[in-house]
C-alpha cells in the first residue's frame, strides 16, 4: 500500500509566461498561533482573578501579533520581465520584500534529493522502520551563495512511501518551470533518481536543447536536430539532421559550429561544479577531474 504524496505543483500560487510565483515555508504561522494561545491562556487568568486593565491590553496585544503572524504569506516570485527573483512576505494589506536576486547573479537551478530510513515508535509498544524523504530546489549564485526556492519533507513506514518515479517527474517539472522562467541550467545532483546528467556530454547536450528551443521561427537553426551524446567507446558523438559526426571542425555548417561551441563556453562557466568531466571541445577523450 502506498502513501499519497504532496504535489509540488501544489506551491505555484501564479503561473504565466514570464511569471511564476511560489509558495514558500512559513514558521510565522507557527509563531502566530502560539500568540493565539497565550493571548487565551492570559485572557482566561485574567478572568479567573477579574478584568483589570494590564490583562486585557496585554491580550489584546498577544492576540493582534497572533491574527497578524499566523495571516502572513511567504511567497518567491520569478519575474523575467524584470529579470528578478523576489523573495517576499504578505500581512494582511501589506508587503514586505525581504530580497531581491537579478538573474544575472543566478548561477544555475538545482534539484537534490534525500533519503534515509530510520527505526521510528508506531505506539508505545510497536516499533516500525520509517523512510524520510527530502526534496529540494535550490539556486546557486555566482557568489557561491545557495537560496532554497522550494522544499519539501515527510516521512512515511517504510513499505507504503509514494512511488518515487512519480515524486520525481514531479518535482522535475517544478524544477524545469523554474528553470523556463530564468533561462538556467537544471542540474540534477547525483542523488536525484532516475537519468540525471552526470557526464560532460549530457550537461552540454542539455545545454544546447534549451538554446535551440528559445531561438525564433525564423532562425535557420530552430527546425534542426542536433544531439549530443557520448559513443560507448567514451569519446563524443554529434548528430546533426541524422548524420555523425566525431569532431565539432567536420561539421559544414559554420552556424551550427557556433551555436555547439557557445554550448560548450556556458557549460565552463560551470567548471566549479564537482563530480562532472569537463568536455573536450573536438571531442575524443574527455578529460580527468
Amino acid at each position: 500500500m502506498f502513501t499519497p504524496f504532496t504535489n509540488p505543483k501544489q506551491l505555484i500560487k501564479e503561473e504565466t509566461q514570464e511569471r511564476l510565483v511560489l509558495a514558500q515555508l512559513n514558521k510565522l504561522k507557527v509563531w502566530g498561533g502560539f500568540l493565539l494561545i497565550l493571548a487565551l491562556v492570559l485572557l482566561t487568568a485574567t478572568l479567573a482573578v477579574g478584568l483589570n486593565l494590564i490583562g486585557g491590553a496585554a491580550t489584546l496585544l498577544y492576540a493582534g501579533l497572533g491574527i497578524w503572524l499566523i495571516t502572513a504569506n511567504r511567497s518567491i516570485t520569478f519575474d523575467a520581465s524584470l529579470q528578478t527573483v523576489t523573495f517576499s512576505t504578505r500581512y494582511l494589506l501589506f508587503e514586505q520584500k525581504n530580497q531581491i536576486i537579478l538573474f544575472a547573479d543566478i548561477k544555475a537551478v538545482y534539484l537534490d534529493y534525500e533519503e534515509h530510513i530510520y527505526p521510528g515508535i508506531k505506539n508505545i509498544i510497536h516499533l516500525q522502520e520509517r523512510i524520510w524523504r527530502k526534496w529540494f530546489i535550490f539556486l546557486n549564485l555566482n557568489t557561491t551563495e545557495t537560496l532554497t526556492v522550494a522544499h519539501h519533507q515527510r516521512s512515511y513506514p517504510l513499505g507504503q512511501e509514494p512511488v518515487l518515479s512519480k515524486q520525481t517527474t514531479a518535482w522535475e517539472k517544478l524544477a524545469q518551470k523554474i528553470c523556463t522562467v530564468t533561462g538556467k541550467l537544471l542540474i540534477r545532483t547525483p542523488s536525484v533518481p532516475g537519468r540525471a546528467p552526470r557526464t560532460f556530454v549530457d550537461i552540454i547536450d542539455q545545454i544546447l536543447q534549451r538554446r535551440l528551443a528559445t531561438l525564433s521561427a525564423a532562425d535557420k537553426l530552430a527546425n534542426q536536430a542536433i544531439r549530443l551524446r557520448s559513443h560507448p567507446t567514451g569519446s563524443l558523438e554529434i548528430l546533426v539532421n541524422g548524420a555523425n559526426y566525431r569532431d565539432l571542425n567536420d561539421i559544414p555548417d559554420p552556424d551550427i559550429r557556433d551555436l555547439i561551441q557557445e554550448a560548450v563556453d556556458e557549460w565552463h562557466r560551470f567548471d566549479s561544479v564537482s563530480g562532472i568531466e569537463k568536455p573536450l571541445i573536438s571531442g575524443g577523450e574527455p578529460n580527468e577531474t
